[in-house]
Formats: structure tokens, sequence, C-alpha cells
């Protein structure tokens, strides 16, 4: 027992192997020359051996699935749907995208229509105004869809044979920046409370289950983002004397847009090529001209942002775009699996009336991606199984069993799960010492028509949207307290103070009747 206790001493985070033997012999000699007693105990010693062993083990290797699965910080097996910032800020800076591609964590999964082909990019933001290394977005407030999760969300009409896509992802408290097919103009299957749109073409979803699987009608001729304003044609102090002797050497001024774009791309295609870090010790004060006039290596940032710059000293409007490249298709899946590490960042140019995606980051870049990890096949099983676990749990049909696939997925979730539950904790820890933000919206007294319901067994599922539910339970009358309360929460400009007093009369005078 002496020597057990020794075993149990940590020297330096390890256990040492020679005691474990010595331990062995020393139990294997009393097993053999004891009596009854010293059986016993010796059985009992080497039980506790046994699970002291294996909680070692256990623990160490908890922390080793740790390092697989942490690419940066508490990096999830089968993330959510969230962009290299905040996606409710107005700016991104140059570097965000770079630091993304280290990761091999799928974020997206898509389907297409049979004979349907994929697009190439999902944009999620926009910007227009770029100062001392980050884009910001002016104007760039968000308009409530008209339409509902019921009906779908649409903020344009679009022929009825447009392309359909099907996008898989996970909402982070229930919202999210949707990354998008270039021409989206019509979601279906969205369980949101709301869903709106800025003139950059970001679309943001709130009110959200944790996991949608929904549908996008999108058509690429379509042109739903706000036309040219004076920040479209703007290039920084600092910045005009390199770009405007560029558009110089290159003959851009007074030439139609077409031929513009065409010397640009030919400009980015000659003597440059990709990378997706810069020496540090090589970039200097003004990162673009080392990128243009020396080392012209970096990653789609750099590209994106010299040219949009470019575009502009030449007097064509440009913006820069932020969201997903699509090249990888999983044949275990039948999809395309979208990546963190496929973050990319291209341009935005005004052609002939209308906004056409211009990406100037050599081809090449897809192929330098393609590498993996060894244990990229591991994490991308777990996230599979995360996606199919999530599915089932969050489908909006109610009824039937959780098939094969659940019962296939449940013990190398449960290993999973016990990791998570881990980091969440610590977590919810954090949480709680930190000063508690009170969120908007949560005073409303809709909340206690909610409570009134659910005592009478009519309660709301976690994924199942205000207007559906009220359909489910024959409450309609309250549908447009409904419209009123989901204002409150989500509506940037809230309500007014007439509307506020007819949600709490509203209220008061249904709870009344109950």
């Amino acid at each position: 027992m002496g020597l057990l206790a020794r075993l149990l001493l940590v020297r330096g985070g390890r256990v040492l192997v020679v005691e474990i033997a010595v331990l062995l012999v020393g139990l294997g000699g009393q097993l053999l020359v004891g009596g009854r007693v010293a059986l016993v105990r010796g059985l009992l010693a080497f039980g506790l051996l046994l699970a002291a062993v294996l909680g070692w083990f256990g623990h160490v290797g908890l922390h080793a699935l740790q390092d697989i699965v942490e690419m940066r910080g508490a990096e999830l097996v089968f993330g959510k749907l969230q962009v290299r910032v905040n996606p409710f800020q107005g700016d991104t800076a140059i570097g965000r995208i770079g630091a993304l591609k280290r990761s091999d964590r799928i974020v997206l999964r898509m389907r297409t229509r049979s004979g349907e082909n994929a697009p190439r990019l999902l944009r999620d933001s926009g910007y227009d105004v770029y100062k001392d290394g980050k884009w910001f977005a002016r104007e760039a407030a968000f308009k409530p869809s008209a339409s509902d999760a019921e009906a779908g969300w649409r903020w344009a009409q679009g022929p009825s044979s447009a392309p359909v896509v099907f996008i898989a992802a996970g909402f982070r408290d229930g919202q999210a920046m949707l990354a998008l097919p270039e021409g989206a103009f019509a979601l279906e299957d969205l369980p949101a409370e709301a869903v709106s749109r800025n003139r950059f073409g970001a679309v943001k979803a709130e009110g959200g289950p944790g996991f949608a699987e929904f549908a996008v009608r999108h058509d690429p001729a379509l042109d739903l983002d706000g036309g040219p304003k004076e920040s479209d044609l703007l290039v920084p102090d600092s910045e005009k004397a390199l770009f405007s002797g560029l558009a110089a050497e290159l003959r851009l001024r007074g030439r139609p847009a077409a031929e513009v774009l065409i010397r640009v791309s030919a400009f980015f295609q000659d003597g440059f090529s990709y990378s997706v870090y810069q020496d540090a010790k090589k970039v200097g004060a003004r990162p673009l001209e080392d990128f243009l006039l020396r080392h012209r290596s970096g990653h789609c940032e750099y590209y994106a942002t010299s040219a949009a710059l470019l575009l502009r000293a030449a007097g064509l409007p440009s913006r820069y775009a932020t969201g997903y490249s699509v090249q990888e298709y999983g044949d275990f899946e039948k999809a395309f699996l979208v990546r963190q590490k496929h973050a990319h960042a291209w341009t935005r140019a005004y052609v002939d009336g209308s906004w056409r995606d211009f990406d100037t980051t050599p081809p090449s870049w897809v192929a330098e991606e393609t590498g993996s990890s060894w244990s990229r096949p591991v994490r991308d099983l777990l996230s599979w199984a995360s996606y199919r676990f999530s599915r089932w749990r969050w489908r909006r049909s109610e009824g039937g069993g959780p098939g094969k696939t659940v019962y296939l997925i449940l013990l190398p979730l449960a290993a999973f799960l016990a990791w998570r539950l881990r980091v969440k904790v610590a977590l919810a820890k954090a949480e709680q010492a930190a000063p508690r933000v009170p969120t908007r919206g949560m005073d409303s007294e809709f909340f206690q028509a909610e409570r009134a319901l659910s005592k009478r067994g009519l309660g709301r599922k976690s994924w199942e949207p205000g207007s559906l539910w009220l359909t489910r339970v024959g409450a309609e009358d309250l549908r447009p307290l409904l419209s009123l309360h989901n204002r409150h929460r989500f509506d940037p400009e809230g309500l007014s103070a007439d509307e506020r007093e007819r949600l709490r009369a509203g209220v008061r005078e249904w709870l009344s009747r109950r």
C-alpha cells in the first residue's frame, strides 16, 4: 500500500512506469506467499491501482482529445456559424481571415439539387470604407424581412426556376450571419424569429434554434445590393499616391469598366503568388505597399483590398466582401463541406449598372489550402456525428424514433460530450463572474402569455417559431401581439410609446379572458 501511495504522487504530471512494474511484482509476491487475508488485500490494492492508472490515462486522453480539436481557444468539433470577427460588428481587419486558415473545422454543409451547379462563393458581409488596415461598413443598418418563417423569408421576387441550395449550420445563441450565394432572394424552412438584410447583402437571422437546415433560392443574375455611393470610390489619403501611380501605370483611367477589370486581373496574375502569412519582420508600416511593390505575395485579404482600391483609383466603384469559398465535396456525406480555412475575401465591382464578384487571388490558393493534419479524418467523423445528432434533435417534424444513425453515433459522441461539458462548466463559471448585461426586449409582457399557455400543456417547442406555435395551439388571437413582441425584441427602432402600451394592454386583456 505504501507503493500505491507513491504511485499516486504526481511528478511533473507524469506517472513513473518503473513504479507500476515494481508494484505489480510486489502484489504478485503477496498473492503467492500470503494467506487469504493477504489475497483479499492484494486484490483490493490491485483494484485501486487499476482505477488509478485508468483514471490517469483517461485524464491524459481527454487532454489529448482537447489538443486535437482545439485550434484556437475552445474550438468545438461541430462549430457554430460565425465569422472571423463578431458578425454583428461593422468592421474587419486584414489578417483575421489568415488566422482562420489554420483550422480544418467544418462550419457548414451545402447540397444542391440534381443537375445544378454549386455556387463558388458564399458571402456573409460587405464593407465600403478602408482605413489603417481595417474595413468598415457605413450606413449598414439591417432592414427586417416582411415575411416570416411560415411563409418563407423573402426580400425580392425571383424566377420560379431559380437554383436552390440547401445549407446546414449551427447557430450561436440563436443568431448568425448567414453565408449565402450571390443573388439569394428567399430562404425556406429557416425557423427563426427574425431575418434582416443590409445594403451590402449581409443577412442576419435571430431567434433561431441551435441548428438549422434550410433552402436558399438564388439567381446569380439578380443584384440586390444597394447602389454605389461616394464611399465606394474613396481611397484613403495614405494610399492615394500608391494606387494613383498604379492606375496610371496600367492606363486604367477613362477605359470601359470591362477593360479595367481585365487589366487589373492580368496585373495580379503576373508575378504575384499566394501565401497565408507574411513574415512579421518583413512587413513595414505600409503593408499594401510592401505587398504590391516588394514581396508580391500574400493571402486573399491583400488581393481583395488592393484590387478594390485600384479599381477606385481608376474611377470604378468597388467594395470588399468576405465569406467562404466552396471547393470541397465530401463523397461520404454527399455534400459540399465548407471549412474555416475556406474563409475568403474578394472584391465587388460596379459594372454596367450592377454589382459583380471580382476575385484577383491567384487560383493556386485552392491547391495550397488542400493540406490537412493527420487528425482531420477523426475530427470530420465527430463533426458528421454531431451534425446527424443535431439534425435529429432540432428537426421540425414531431414523432418518430431516432433511427439507426443516432445509435451509431451515441458511443463516440458520449466521449465528446463529456469533454464539451467540461468546457461549458468553465465558461459558465466565467459568465457568472462577469457583470450581467440586460437583453433588449426581455421585459415584454408577451412572455406572460407564453407561460400561461405552457401551464395548460400548450408550451412552445425549443425549435418552434412563434407563428407556427400559435397556429398549432389555436391561439391566433395572439398573432398581432406576437408581431409587436418580435419588433420589441429584434427591430433596432423598437416600438413607439403607443405600440408599447398596446402590447401591455393586449396581453392584460388576453389574460383576463383566460
